[in-house]
């Protein structure tokens, strides 16, 4: 996807400063939609640890619901596009994306997984159990 892409699909994540940096809160999103040409619903979930600012109420549901216009070649690309997006517009400290899909017409269960952190950042045991349930 071109850069005026990710500008358009990153518009409706208006930004606050984060009032509590320093501390390690993370923030979870579990969102389902139905993606272009796709009868199967992707269940998506995506955490990040905040560092500089954090989204606006109702920024990430927007900006995941406008997600369902694209078409995708694979939950990889969902998933790669996510942390991309999340990392360039918020910088977070971490950035985790998980996209899943149900067996369903003749295809398996599908999960991919990402996650991203900033270069001197390692989250400890305790906010990685808190990214995948």
């Amino acid at each position: 996807m071109t850069a005026q892409n990710r500008t358009e699909r990153t518009r409706k994540l208006a930004l606050s400063p984060h009032t509590h940096r320093g501390s390690e809160v993370v923030t979870r999103f579990e969102h389902t939609l139905t993606l272009k040409a796709d009868t199967t619903p992707t269940h998506i979930t995506l955490a990040f640890i905040a560092d500089r600012d954090v989204p606006k109420p109702g920024a990430i549901e927007a900006y995941l619901d406008d997600l369902k216009t694209l078409e995708w070649q694979s939950l990889e690309a969902l998933c790669a596009t996510l942390v991309e997006d999340i990392t360039d517009t918020l910088v977070p400290l971490l950035v985790f994306a998980e996209a899943t899909k149900p067996a369903a017409n003749g295809k398996a269960y599908q999960s991919t997984f990402l996650l991203k952190t900033q270069p001197n950042y390692s989250p400890s045991p305790f906010i990685e159990g808190l990214l995948r349930p």
